[in-house]
């Protein structure tokens, strides 16, 4: 019997302009090959962002004679995963922190570490140009609230017998170039990356058995007694295994209503400095941080010296956002850009978007067979680089073996929990929300 899931799903991965894409020297060309007619594949992958791509890559390793399809609704490098900070941390991190629990500290220090290995593994064997590098990750704090929460960090790695350094405000004004921070903790493995240009990079390293479809939304999925039929406007492609990388849109096709949500968070990128600007820039390039408050600022320098800033999450569940909005959220990282660099007030703002991440109340996490035939990972909660690259070679491994050691330990972590019903979680999230930014209103 034929089981057929949403055929007019929402979708939308077009919000504002996406800096890390379009600040690239080069792009993938569109995909040669059309999609359409009657088409059939060993394995079709519905999503190529960190999942996705991993996926197709293992897949094509383990099973060289196999023919695979791994399909975007958009270009490879706008999904999601394009529009992240470019952030591969490796240590516990946001929803890892509300648990005092040791031992799932440790287990997330595992996960992020074997994800880290991996995405390296694909680096260096396909020389992939995405200015990976284990620059670490600055904890930091610009209020003395937030530095309360830094001792619990400390706390954390020190339970965990981790390296790490405190630096105070001078320390971090000499990296940074900001007297904005007044306390911070560097933890050196996190690995610093280009997200567009990693995607970018991964695609073209697929081995041949692997067909790469670019704008081709996929409207409808059906199991059938052979495996699954895969339906966009113009094509049904048919095939053994379907896995569904698609975070939070995995609502899209009826799975996982009522446990994950989809929370926009925004971001914004500067120009590259004038020579004028770096001779008024007193720190250094290269370098990434995140806020000890889980409502505060993130930020970069790049090494081709650009500020990024991300801050300001919305619940959108249409996942559409009106560019009045977008220009809205631009002038607020500019204030922040210049509250952080009075002297570099002639700087500009080139890029601002949003991007979707799947986000559960208890920041729970989804790996492995959602029925038969289907396999997906959702629940990122917005630290899905090294989870979600882990995820997708490890749900091929058992696609391929029958087996994985590194899927199991996925399934070890905590399954998103349940929502109550709408209006009433709208409603709930969205004060939530207006109240963290009230509380790290100084972090901003």
């Amino acid at each position: 019997m034929v089981k057929e899931f949403s055929k007019y799903m929402k979708f939308q991965n077009s919000i504002g302009s996406n800096g890390w894409y379009y600040s690239l020297d080069t792009s993938i060309e569109d995909s040669p090959i059309e999609l359409k007619g009657n088409l059939s594949y060993d394995y079709v992958i519905v999503g190529a962002g960190f999942v996705g791509l991993s996926a197709a890559y293992r897949l094509a390793q383990l099973s060289p004679k196999s023919h695979i399809a791994i399909i975007d609704a958009t270009k490879i490098g706008l999904s999601s995963s394009g529009r992240c900070s470019g952030f591969v941390i490796d240590t516990p991190h946001k929803g890892d922190l509300l648990h005092d629990d040791s031992n799932l500290h440790k287990q997330a220090f595992e996960i992020n570490r074997k994800g880290i290995f991996w995405m390296q593994e694909m680096v260096n064997d396909n020389d992939i140009k995405c200015n990976w590098k284990q620059s670490g990750k600055y904890q930091v704090a610009a209020s003395h609230k937030a530095a309360s929460y830094l001792e619990n960090y400390k706390k954390m790695l020190d339970g965990a017998k981790e390296n790490y350094r405190v630096l105070d405000q001078a320390e971090l004004e000499s990296v940074m170039g900001t007297k904005k921070y007044i306390s911070g903790v560097f933890t050196p493995g996190c690995v610093l990356i280009q997200p567009a240009a990693y995607l970018k990079g991964l695609a073209r390293s697929l081995p041949e058995n692997v067909s790469v479809f670019e704008n081709a939304k996929v409207i409808s999925v059906a199991s059938n007694a052979k495996g699954v039929a895969v339906s966009t406007k113009s094509a049904t492609i048919n095939c053994k295994k379907l896995i569904l990388s698609v975070n939070v849109y995995v609502r899209e096709f009826n799975y996982s209503k009522n446990t994950i949500v989809p929370i926009i968070t925004y971001a914004s990128m500067s120009n590259v400095l004038t020579e004028e600007q770096q001779a008024k820039y007193t720190g250094t390039y290269g370098w990434g941080l995140t806020s000890a408050d889980k409502g505060g600022t993130t930020l970069r320098m790049t090494k081709d010296k650009r500020l990024v800033i991300r801050n300001h999450y919305t619940h959108t569940p249409s996942y559409q956002v009106n560019d009045r909005f977008i220009t809205k959220l631009k002038q607020q990282h500019y204030n922040g850009l210049v509250d952080r660099y009075p002297d570099l007030n002639d700087l500009k703002i080139e890029f601002t978007w949003g991007g979707v991440c799947a986000v559960s109340r208890n920041f729970g996490f989804f790996a492995g067979k959602l029925e038969e035939n289907i396999y997906s990972c959702y629940g990122h909660n917005g630290v899905g680089a090294a989870r979600g690259s882990l995820a997708g070679k490890s749900i091929a491994d058992e696609i391929i073996t029958g087996e994985s050691e590194d899927l199991n330990l996925l399934r070890n972590a905590e399954l998103p929990c349940w929502n109550p019903p709408e209006p009433f979680l709208s409603i709930g999230i969205s004060t939530r929300l207006a109240y963290e930014r009230y509380k790290s209103r100084a972090e901003l």
